[in-house]
């Protein structure tokens, strides 16, 4: 089941606002089934591949490489991950994927993974003193 925290609770993808939405809803929290919903049955769910967190934890980029270079073409990937360094551990699978097996790769993601596949370090929230800083050279 995929989960949103919210307010220190996790609740299931589908029972959150966003699950409602006219455009983007959806009523799966599973995401296996969720791809079924959203493919219209064009991909079932035992034909969807699964990178388990087990699999990002125990088996790291190697383990992810093995299942992401056995996919078929256009075959759906969905993806167990917590935290950056799950996300960090599933982009070095995904580089090592393109590069020694040639696979190429659409990502569908939140914007962590940008930040895991471009090794971009994680960066505080700004706060009152920063945004109101006159000594900054950044910006206009």
């Amino acid at each position: 089941v995929h989960y949103v925290a919210e307010e220190k609770k996790l609740i299931p993808a589908a029972e959150t606002p966003f699950a409602k939405d006219a455009a983007f809803g959806f009523t799966n929290s599973n995401l296996l089934d969720y791809v079924e919903e959203k493919t219209q049955g064009r991909f079932k769910r035992d034909q969807v591949q699964s990178i388990t967190i087990e699999d990002i934890r125990k088996g790291g980029p190697d383990i992810v490489r093995k299942k992401l270079a056995t996919l078929s073409k256009l075959q759906p990937c969905v993806v167990n991950a917590v935290t950056l360094r799950d996300m960090q551990v599933l982009a070095l699978g995904l580089l090592d994927a393109e590069a020694k097996d040639q696979k190429r790769i659409l990502v569908r993601s939140a914007a962590s993974f940008v930040q895991a596949r471009i090794g971009l370090p994680k960066k505080p929230l700004l706060n009152a003193d920063t945004i109101n800083s006159l000594n900054s050279s950044n910006g206009g």
